[in-house]
């Protein structure tokens, strides 16, 4: 099963229309080595740096290098009213205090381009799930 686009049509279906695949093998396609000294590659901005500084372009000097886990947070699903807080093992606050140290991590630690956020939640009853993402 190949991926296609809206209309119905594969890459490697337009590359061949256009010339650049005779067969459908591209792992022994290579340019020669005195074909070219450099590569540029080109990309619309995701965030709103630029934009908000004027700038039209920019010059990529790092790149990200996301990681992430994923943590599971138990807890016990107890009635709302009865269960005073110390007696309380809340899932949901357990999530929200790792959620602001990732937060005053980042913002501490004194890189400006430095992200980490929290993915959405999964809740399911007395257990937690959360998705950090640290770039």
């Amino acid at each position: 099963m190949q991926t296609v686009d809206n209309a119905n049509i594969s890459f490697l279906d337009v590359a061949k229309s256009v010339g650049y695949a005779e067969n459908e093998e591209f792992s022994n396609v290579f340019l020669d080595e005195k074909s070219y000294s450099a590569f540029v590659e080109l990309h619309i901005e995701q965030g709103p740096i630029l934009e908000n500084q004027g700038i039209s372009i920019g010059i990529v000097t790092a790149i990200a290098a996301p990681a992430s886990i994923k943590v599971d947070f138990g807890g016990n699903g107890v009635h709302a009213g009865a269960v005073l807080m110390p007696q309380r093992n809340d899932a949901g606050l357990a999530a929200a205090e790792l959620a602001l140290a990732v937060e005053k991590h980042v913002l501490e630690s004194g890189s400006i381009d430095t992200v980490g956020t929290v993915g959405n939640p999964v809740f399911c009853f007395s257990k937690l799930s959360y998705l950090f993402w640290l770039n």
